[in-house]
């Protein structure tokens, strides 16, 4: 039973408003294990229950993850732009477009959850352009590549909802499932991950190339527009150009792979050790390993993107929406970094991304979908007991 107190934390708007985060972020963990009990209905009974591979992308990138973005850019954007908190009706409204798209994924309606999709991100871009018109300081450069991703999440989302079944899907659905994240990861993990690691050296260069009295573009560097130019060229030559070869995918892997050891300064051990920053240098890794992978070997692409998707891309959100909850609680202590819980959150996703990404090589005694989705609602389940502990939940 929770106390009279910790429900009026839960169940106060104007503390939801200020950090998002708290609303956001427990939405995106029920639909993390909801997006693969398809795996696990599927392992028990294939005959009853088919597997569901469209629903299974849709709700864990357009519900799991695209709820944590929401939640992480709903709370930072205020702060890096030194503007006012999120509105009631822009969080209702963010909410109830998640809530309407994923009903119509579960129903089997995706041209109305790529519709909605368009719609969420559409909102969460006219939060950002708000403050940023208002903004008091620029936000970092980097994250160009942030707008970059939701640009990316809206165009394809509506060109998949408008022709679901054309023959441009293969070349939207890439954008949508993967170079959406990887833009936002690359904006967002640019500027936090040097920070969080100790390499404060970094983020202080980079504070005095946009902490200045300019307009946004002139902070941007002109290695950061190259960049842009080649990750986004890589999906055109990928799909367009040169398909039959890996030019593009080798492409969009050195794009990351420089970006990470130039920004994230991935070369380097952390300095602050925790296990909350190892965890997230392994997901760093994920990414970049998961890329240079997912070149060279197109005949495992399968098997290699789940292994990106849960050692790389979901092992960094949960460690840096736990990061997030741990700045914005009432006591900020190292030893929250440190947390068992954390530490089994981070055992039990690295084990699920291993074991879904080694079907095609191993034999198990077991199903092994069962065995990664067991280990990956493990995962979700520690952190959700990290997040939703009342040192987490307090206001600041």
């Amino acid at each position: 039973m929770y106390s009279k107190e910790r429900k009026k934390t839960l169940l106060n708007f104007e503390l939801v408003q200020k950090d998002p985060f708290r609303i956001f972020f427990p939405l995106g963990g029920f639909l993390a294990i909801a997006g693969v009990l398809v795996w696990v209905f599927h392992a028990l009974a294939s005959d009853t229950f088919e597997y569901n591979t469209m629903l299974h992308k849709t709700v864990m990138i357009g519900g799991f993850i695209s709820s944590i973005i929401a939640g992480f850019l709903l709370t930072a954007i205020t702060r890096f732009t030194g503007t006012d908190y999120a509105t009631r009706k822009e969080l209702l409204f963010q909410i109830t477009v998640m809530l309407v798209s994923i009903f119509s994924a579960l129903n089997g309606s995706y041209n109305i959850f790529f519709f909605g999709s368009t719609v969420f991100y559409i909102g969460i871009a006219r939060f950002a352009f708000l403050r940023i018109l208002k903004r008091n300081q620029n936000p970092p450069s980097t994250f160009v590549f942030v707008f970059l991703g939701i640009a990316m999440f809206i165009v394809s989302s509506f060109f998949l909802g408008l022709n679901y079944n054309s023959s441009y899907n293969t070349f939207f659905e890439d954008i949508y499932f993967q170079g959406a994240i990887l833009s936002l990861i690359l904006g967002v993990g640019s500027r936090l991950l040097p920070g969080i690691f100790g390499h404060v050296e970094i983020v202080k260069t980079q504070r005095k190339q946009y902490e200045i009295e300019s307009s946004i573009v002139q902070t941007i560097t002109k290695s950061l527009f190259l960049y842009i130019l080649l990750f986004l060229s890589s999906f055109f030559i990928e799909h367009f150009l040169f398909p039959e070869v890996i030019i593009g995918r080798l492409l969009r892997a050195f794009v990351i792979s420089t970006m990470a050891l130039q920004y994230w300064q991935i070369q380097k051990i952390p300095k602050n050790k925790n296990i909350l920053t190892i965890f997230l240098w392994i997901s760093a890794w994920g990414i970049v390993i998961g890329s240079l992978l997912y070149a060279l070997f197109p005949e495992f692409s399968v098997s290699i993107i789940h292994l990106k998707f849960i050692c790389g891309f979901s092992l960094m959100t949960i460690m840096i929406s736990a990061k997030v909850s741990i700045a914005h609680g009432k006591q900020q202590s190292e030893e929250k970094s440190n947390s068992k819980l954390l530490f089994l959150s981070g055992v039990m996703l690295v084990i699920a991304g291993t074991t879904r990404a080694t079907i095609d090589i191993f034999e198990y005694p077991i199903n092994q979908i069962t065995i990664a989705s067991s280990f990956w609602i493990m995962g979700i389940c520690f952190w959700f007991l990290f997040i939703f502990r009342k040192s987490e939940l307090d206001s600041s």
